[in-house]
């Protein structure tokens, strides 16, 4: 899926797919905060959701979302994948 958005989004470097990562992950975390104030959590509720405790794994779903505009992109210029 990283792939196919690097080409749609037309990502030709690696500061424009770091540009990227960031825009994701802020709206991820805009999301899921903003889902927790209208749920009524505290922010210590949703900031324990942000560590590895009883098996949590959101933090590397986070590192995921970060890294995969550049991992995309860079798979996209190293030809790995058909282009389109």
């Amino acid at each position: 899926m990283a792939i196919a958005l690097a080409c749609w989004m037309c990502i030709g470097s690696t500061r424009r797919a770091l540009a990227t990562a960031a825009l994701w992950l802020g709206l991820t975390l805009i999301f899921e905060f903003g889902l927790g104030i209208v749920q009524g959590h505290s922010w210590t509720e949703m900031l324990a959701q942000y560590t590895f405790t009883d098996g949590n794994i959101w933090p590397l779903v986070l590192l995921v979302v970060f890294f995969a505009p550049l991992v995309g992109w860079r798979c996209k210029a190293h030809r790995r994948f058909p282009p389109g």
